[in-house]
């Protein structure tokens, strides 16, 4: 603007000073020079205001695609999650390394399973096969372009080896939209008091499982400790559009009484609880070694095939049998296939 001002004022007393020159009634050179003068204010003012407006929609289209809730969870001595939203559906990925160059990338869980880049307002990312006790750099990939913290890589660092897995405690439900539909690809966040947040996604079907029993202490020195039956814990829904907020009591979680986006709960009534001694049923099934996630060859895929499948989440498998789909790794993808015969 400030360049393009003193060259307006040249064209402006060049063309009086040829107005004034010219011959004949005032009118025939007062009407030109005004004319000039609007057409060449007016072109500039609307030069102005075009350029300023295509900035405008280039900068809120760019706001979009930011990353936004930026959560860490499911830390452990090989593995984190990475999750964030974004206003409008967009690829997201995150890239990472040891040091500030990065160098390695890893896509959205739904990316991995399907093979291909999908657009999403959710985004929820697993890093795996990382080093015990070791600080990683990330950005986050996001609408095409790398974002980082205050213009420094964000920074995160896994547990220590942690031995000691206790026995299976997963809390499990289903989360359904306002319209009764399934809410597929929300994120859920379950929280312990005084323990490492969990994530998960919810399915096509809106159901989900998380391993309580997978949270470390806050200082990430052992797997947290708590109350199996009647502890607190909080669980928060993140969808495209809508949130739920729920507090519940452990053994009021298999299931959590179904959470429909855009409302809140609080699920803490102890007679609900079954009193201690309730003998639970058992299932009668035959063993069947072809079912798939049956790790133990029990005859069902349930929570101690789940435990077995997480203590090899992330590493070359010590049980060969838990990488369900044989990618050489026991991975999200190895976790949605036991999922799918959950309870079968």
């Amino acid at each position: 603007m400030n360049q393009k001002k003193p060259e307006q004022e040249k064209i402006i007393t060049k063309i009086l000073r040829l107005r004034l020159s010219q011959k004949g009634p005032w009118w025939n050179r007062q009407v030109p020079t005004l004319l000039g003068l609007f057409l060449i204010i007016g072109g500039t003012t609307l030069g102005v205001f075009l350029t300023l407006k295509a900035k405008r929609i280039k900068i809120q289209a760019q706001q979009t695609f930011v990353p936004q809730q930026i959560k860490i969870a499911n830390l452990s001595d090989s593995s984190l999650t990475v999750s964030w939203v974004t206003e409008q559906k967009t690829s997201g990925f995150i890239s990472f390394g040891e040091t500030p160059s990065l160098g390695q990338t890893s896509l959205d869980g739904r990316d991995k399973e399907t093979g291909e880049t999908g657009s999403y307002q959710t985004h929820h990312v697993t890093l795996v096969n990382l080093k015990p006790e070791t600080e990683y750099f990330f950005k986050i990939g996001s609408g095409g372009k790398l974002f980082a913290k205050n213009g420094e890589e964000f920074k995160t660092k896994t547990a220590p080896q942690t031995p000691g897995l206790s026995v299976s405690d997963p809390a499990y439900g289903q989360v359904i939209l306002p319209d009764g539909s399934p809410a597929e690809g929300a994120i859920l966040y379950l929280t312990i008091p005084g323990c490492t947040p969990l994530s998960t996604l919810t399915k096509t079907s809106g159901n989900w499982l998380i391993p309580k029993n997978l949270s470390l202490k806050e200082d990430l020195s052992a797997f947290c400790q708590y109350p199996k039956r009647g502890g607190e814990f909080e669980i928060f829904v993140q969808g495209d559009k809508e949130t739920s907020r729920v507090s519940l009591l452990s053994g009021l979680d298999k299931p959590v009484a179904n959470i429909t986006l855009g409302k809140d709960y609080s699920f803490k009534d102890l007679s609900l609880l079954e009193p201690l001694g309730t003998p639970q049923p058992t299932p009668l099934k035959t063993a069947s070694p072809s079912l798939l996630g049956d790790l133990n060859n029990d005859g069902v895929v349930n929570t101690w095939d789940l435990a077995i499948l997480k203590s090899n989440f992330g590493k070359e498998p010590v049980n060969k049998e838990a990488d369900l789909n044989q990618d050489g790794v026991v991975d999200q993808k190895d976790v949605d296939i036991l999922l799918e015969n959950f309870n079968q």
